[in-house]
């Protein structure tokens, strides 16, 4: 049974979220107690900082405008009931916050406080629980390394820009090759073509060629044909073209996040079918694979470096290419005992 919302008074401050279901803003320290009488034996200090927390989460909820919960009744048949889903919580710290180090506070206040006026569905214990244990390894990310691109985000692009990113996280290309990428040298990929080479005019590494699935130059082939004589290709890319990327992914993204995201995705992938030592990611030429897309020396730890905090982003779906990460790992025995059965 779900247990109805509470109400308030109407000297407190209140916002609506649903029709019946609005949230208190205590206005200091002495509302908040009345409030949630379970935070009496807290500090006043932390008692104002739970309020802050809160005016924030409410505000992120007035300007969502979420619509009600979808749940099923006790004979099956859906219907709507005005609670809110606990998944709102990690939306607005990821999309919201981006304050990861105090993002563990602003978690517990808002289920404690959530908890306590019954908001919340019937699952919202499980949910926060696996929010909390993802929030201790997101704390552990290394600030100092490019964020990798998501695929929800991606996915949300216009089809021009959605093309670039995937081109770039598919083949890892610095910034300066994708400046320089000779796009108009190779054909237009065959049927039964699975890999197109690009040659660089200039690039950190002119010698090596990049290496794309025909499928997504074929994409990128038929938008830029679309364009007519007068649109400006999708590559080479342009600074402002890549910053204009890069803004439209959104803050704390840079031109090597698409290098990142693609050893990233290929260290999950692996480490998910078993593959978790050194000397194996070596023995399945997983190194030499990667190595070649993302022009990394056979010699480099790249490749380790770019994903040694691949723990933090595995329940995150990133952009990825599944050719190319099928290439990667194709030494690899489960890969191997799939293919052999198609």
């Amino acid at each position: 049974m779900i247990a109805a919302p509470r109400t308030f008074g109407e000297e407190v401050n209140q916002i609506q979220i649903f029709k019946n279901l609005s949230l208190p803003l205590p206005r200091n320290v002495q509302s908040a107690v009345a409030i949630f009488p379970s935070e009496r034996t807290l500090q006043p200090s932390t008692v104002g900082t739970r309020n802050r927390h809160w005016l924030k989460f409410v505000k992120y909820l007035e300007k969502l405008r979420p619509s009600p919960s979808r749940v099923l009744n006790a004979m099956g048949a859906p219907i709507f009931v005005d609670l809110l889903d606990p998944e709102l919580i990690l939306v607005w710290i990821t999309e919201d916050l981006l304050e990861f180090q105090a993002a563990k506070d602003y978690l517990c206040t808002v289920r404690d406080r959530g908890s306590y006026l019954h908001i919340w569905l019937a699952s919202a214990d499980n949910i926060l629980a696996k929010f909390q244990s993802r929030l201790r390894l997101v704390s552990k990310r290394d600030p100092s390394k490019a964020s990798p691109v998501p695929e929800r985000i991606v996915a949300t692009l216009p089809t021009p820009l959605q093309l670039q990113a995937r081109f770039l996280t598919a083949t890892g290309v610095r910034d300066s090759g994708a400046k320089s990428l000779i796009f108009e040298g190779p054909d237009y990929p065959t049927a039964d073509q699975t890999w197109v080479t690009f040659k660089k005019s200039h690039d950190k590494v002119l010698g090596l060629d990049t290496y794309c699935p025909a499928r997504l130059v074929a994409s990128i082939m038929d938008f830029n044909k679309k364009l007519g004589p007068f649109g400006a290709p999708l590559f080479p890319m342009s600074s402002v073209m890549m910053a204009n990327l890069l803004d439209r992914i959104g803050p704390g993204f840079s031109s090597h996040s698409f290098r990142r995201t693609l050893a990233l995705a290929v260290r999950i992938r692996a480490e998910s079918i078993g593959v978790s030592k050194k000397k194996d990611f070596i023995l399945y030429k997983i190194v030499e694979r990667v190595g070649l897309i993302a022009q990394w020396a056979m010699t480099s730890d790249s490749f380790f470096n770019y994903s040694d905090d691949f723990a933090c982003f595995k329940n995150e779906p990133l952009c990825q290419d599944a050719t190319v990460v099928k290439y990667i790992l194709q030494d690899v025995p489960a890969i191997k005992a799939i293919s052999d059965k198609l």
